[in-house]
């Protein structure tokens, strides 16, 4: 191909750019009137998500809307919601492409809310930017919510393998955070909802690298030096979901994390108690006016004869903090992890005892 054919057709592209380009309102996704649910990195145009749970709502006037989005594995799934009504999945590719988040919609106010099903193990994702057709334009978006439940745990808070029919596949195509307890917890109470969640993860023990406490001040869960400030969100409640991977680990002395964290020596009661005392009462320090409850189940760690749920009773007791309850999901999910029904009956539940025993003596 020659010189100036080339130069022709770099021409009508250039062009063909400028005609296209023009036809949309265009927004920054770090731009003031998003407002973003949890734990979110934003420099001068771009919003770096990691964390399930975490929620990006977008107020515009206009009949589509378009998103610029870079995902790291093209792992990751979102439930897009379209003004509360109506909803899709979106998996992005790996890397940076755009995609159509609704169209043909009638010329008035819209909201639409992209949410992280998927954990962080999956990937990050970058957003950068938003754009809808050339008449339309970008409202601040609202949140009406008055409380913050903030969720702490692992795969079973996470909803790992949720939408598998035995709740048991670790493909991200299964884990659906939108339709896991603490997010349908906080549908139910009209709440903003953050989700601090890992498979995996456990409190003294994990099978992985990371425990609970070395996690949960992190922004970037992939960077130690990200420090999260914590006066960003003050939640309301904070629910602590945690043990069920330590109950396992410590029944396995040649697992490689298991030496990490106890050596030759087998943790007893009071090891386990103390390390749960130390991270709840970090947690009442960081949020003073927090409602705090500690919480383990629906799987192994709470059949019968088990000793972790009374791990957890000593410690709320010793803590002597009125502000921190003990409440516990029954033995139901006895092979895999809880699908979305376990999801839902755990929910009901936990929405049940934050009525009567937590807002209703507290707010």
């Amino acid at each position: 191909m020659n010189k100036i054919l080339l130069a022709l057709i770099s021409l009508l592209l250039a062009a063909c750019s400028a005609t296209i380009i023009p036809q949309y309102s265009t927004i920054n996704a770090s731009d003031s009137r998003i407002i973003y649910i949890g734990r979110v990195i934003k420099n001068d145009s771009t919003a770096t998500i990691f964390w399930p749970g975490t929620q990006t709502i977008i107020k515009f006037n206009g009949t589509e809307l378009f998103v610029t989005m870079e995902d790291q594995r093209g792992d990751n799934y979102y439930q897009i919601i379209i003004d509360n009504d109506s909803s899709f999945v979106l998996r992005p590719d790996k890397g940076t492409h755009t995609y159509m988040l609704a169209h043909n919609l009638k010329r008035q106010t819209h909201t639409i809310t992209l949410f992280k099903r998927t954990e962080y193990i999956f990937g990050k994702t970058v957003l950068y930017k938003f754009f809808t057709d050339k008449k339309g334009y970008f409202l601040q978006a609202e949140d009406t919510n008055k409380i913050v439940i903030e969720f702490y745990g692992n795969s079973i808070t996470a909803g790992l393998g949720n939408e598998h029919p035995r709740g048991s596949s670790f493909n991200p195509q299964y884990e659906n955070n939108y339709m896991a307890y603490g997010a349908i917890t906080a549908r139910n109470l009209n709440a903003d909802y953050i989700c601090i969640a890992r498979s995996g993860i456990g409190l003294t023990v994990s099978w992985d690298s990371l425990i609970m406490p070395e996690l949960f001040w992190r922004t970037d869960p992939f960077d130690s030096s990200r420090h999260w400030d914590f006066s960003t969100w003050q939640p309301q409640i904070v629910v602590v979901n945690i043990f069920q991977n330590d109950s396992w680990l410590v029944k396995l002395p040649n697992n490689a994390q298991y030496h990490r964290r106890f050596g030759h020596h087998k943790p007893g009661r009071e090891y386990f108690i103390n390390a749960y005392k130390h991270f709840i009462d970090a947690l009442s320090i960081l949020y003073p006016k927090a409602q705090i409850i500690c919480t383990l189940g629906p799987m192994s760690a709470m059949r019968q004869g088990s000793p972790w749920p009374g791990y957890i009773r000593q410690a709320v007791a010793e803590l002597h903090n009125s502000r921190v309850h003990a409440f516990f999901f029954p033995y139901f999910v006895r092979h895999g992890h809880p699908r979305v029904p376990d999801h839902r009956r755990m929910a009901q539940m936990l929405t049940n005892f934050i009525r009567d025993s937590v807002i209703h003596n507290s707010y």
